[in-house]
């Protein structure tokens, strides 16, 4: 069933779109950092900066004990700092990488042939990632290897961040997405009609976007229903992907196996796009269970529980 709980459902939208914009001023620090003296000075300057958050960034804190209980795992303060640290890593990769500062980087491909076969079929494929790993860095690394258009939807904060990073991209088409955008659905029809890749987020969502409530580790949690809608109209499949980090300077990107969609009258058709949903959540809790450390949705992410405690904290 859609999810009712509205109040909730936009108080966490605004927990995380407040905070989309990132630390400006950090950032651009460790820019400097890794252009002037490279990436191990910076990995070195993050254990102090980490250090920071996990004492003084209650929402964070609260936010990581919070996901770590839901998983079933205790907290202690050394899992806090790692898992900020980890948070840290991915945003200096990121950065490295993307920019092309020298960095060398290793990646295994687990099952990416099944990204090349779906998109052989000709009705356009979704990679639906999360907040789970380095995306940015899954995002440069399809075009280097896949020669389908690449298109990457990321929300734009309105801080003109998300501009500095689409120019960092080196092939991908980035489209910046607002809450009030309008065409956003439109342009991604557009690109998979034409057999291109769309790489969306399935864990998160904006504004009036129906959302669906599934069971994620035990308890409710709102997911956006829009993806797999939109694979139903467009008879895309949909293939779970996730990038993470597997030791320094080494990332594993794997893909799941395809969802498809078939059509079908109304109930027929929410039915199966809540059955989809249930695929990738299922997707989404294997890999959050593999690699707790690199959750990095820094808000109260369960349905219900917002009331209780609120949150935010750093985002990508």
């Amino acid at each position: 069933m859609k999810c009712d709980d509205r109040n909730c459902n936009a108080q966490s939208l605004h927990e995380w779109t407040t905070r989309a914009g990132g630390n400006r001023g950090g950032t651009r620090f460790f820019e400097w950092i890794i252009t002037a003296f490279g990436l191990n000075p910076a990995y070195g300057v993050l254990i102090f900066v980490a250090c920071q958050y996990a004492l003084l960034d209650k929402k964070v804190v609260d936010a990581i004990r919070d996901f770590r209980a839901h998983v079933g795992f205790s907290t202690t303060p050394a899992d806090l700092f790692h898992h900020i640290y980890s948070f840290g890593i991915t945003l200096i990769d990121r950065y490295a990488f993307i920019s092309g500062r020298g960095a060398k980087f290793q990646t295994v491909h687990c099952n990416e042939a099944t990204i090349i076969r779906e998109v052989g079929r000709g009705k356009g494929v979704i990679l639906l990632g999360a907040h789970v790993g380095n995306w940015e860095y899954a995002g440069n690394l399809l075009t280097k290897r896949i020669t389908a258009k690449v298109h990457v939807f990321m929300y734009d904060a309105g801080t003109g961040r998300g501009a500095e990073t689409a120019s960092q991209f080196q092939r991908p088409v980035v489209h910046h997405v607002q809450e009030s955008a309008s065409d956003t659905a439109v342009e991604i029809i557009n690109a998979l009609r034409r057999g291109e890749i769309v790489c969306l987020h399935g864990d998160r969502f904006f504004g009036d976007q129906r959302t669906e409530s599934l069971d994620f580790f035990g308890k409710p949690a709102p997911f956006p229903a829009g993806p797999m809608a939109i694979a139903a109209i467009t008879g895309a499949s949909v293939i779970p992907c996730f990038t993470v980090r597997t030791a320094l300077r080494q990332y594993t990107f794997s893909a799941a196996e395809p969802v498809y969609i078939q059509s079908g009258n109304r109930n027929e058709r929410d039915e199966r796009i809540r059955a989809a949903m249930r695929q990738y959540v299922d997707a989404l809790e294997t890999m959050c269970r593999q690699y707790p450390r690199q959750w990095y949705n820094f808000y109260r992410f369960w349905q219900g529980e917002c009331e209780k405690r609120g949150g935010a904290g750093p985002h990508k």
